[in-house]
């Protein structure tokens, strides 16, 4: 079941030089070059990282894309 946050500010614990951020998915696809539909489907099937919901909208924590990043690059 997805996780639902009250309030932005408690989606993590601060990381020093870094602010921790929720993105929306066009925000994301911008950094990952893949369809709307291809994320999707990997969310489904647990290979992309599930997002948080503020209201009805999904979003992704920043740290959980990053960590994506450098796995799909090979780090």
């Amino acid at each position: 079941m997805p996780q639902r946050l009250s309030k932005v500010g408690s989606i993590s614990k601060h990381i020093p030089g870094k602010q921790p951020r929720l993105m929306r998915l066009r925000q994301i696809l911008e950094v990952i070059p893949v369809s709307r539909s291809t994320w999707l489907r990997g969310v489904q099937a647990g290979t992309i990282p599930a997002p948080v919901y503020m209201g009805r909208t999904p979003l992704w924590r920043s740290d959980d894309v990053d960590r994506l990043v450098e796995t799909l690059e090979g780090k």
